[in-house]
């Protein structure tokens, strides 16, 4: 065997500066709050239609299944019932039918 010198490796003193276009503002990584709406005529309407066939029928409704509903509601006309701002998450069409299920009692 032959014996030889070892080389480690060395990185050199360059360094990279890496500056972004603007400095991002204080309190960028903070939760936005929302805006708190009120559900208009046509929700409220849809909603109480599909409460109202729960109640008949004994069977209640799903709100995750309501709120995929709501993306392919549709008028007599064929049109669209709801724009994508109208639609509702499954957690607000199960706070809608809560409040609605304690009125009715």
């Amino acid at each position: 065997m032959s014996e030889g010198t070892s080389t480690q490796p060395t990185i050199s003193g360059k360094s990279t500066n890496v500056q972004s276009a603007e400095p991002l503002p204080q309190g960028w990584a903070l939760k936005q709050s929302k805006k708190n709406t009120r559900f208009n005529d046509n929700q409220k309407a849809y909603l109480d239609e599909r409460f109202k066939i729960g109640q008949t029928t004994g069977i209640k409704a799903d709100p995750l299944q309501v709120s995929r509903d709501f993306r392919h509601a549709r008028t007599e006309n064929g049109e669209r019932r709801f724009t994508i701002n109208e639609y509702l998450s499954p957690q607000q069409i199960r706070s809608y039918f809560s409040r609605t299920a304690k009125k009715n009692k």
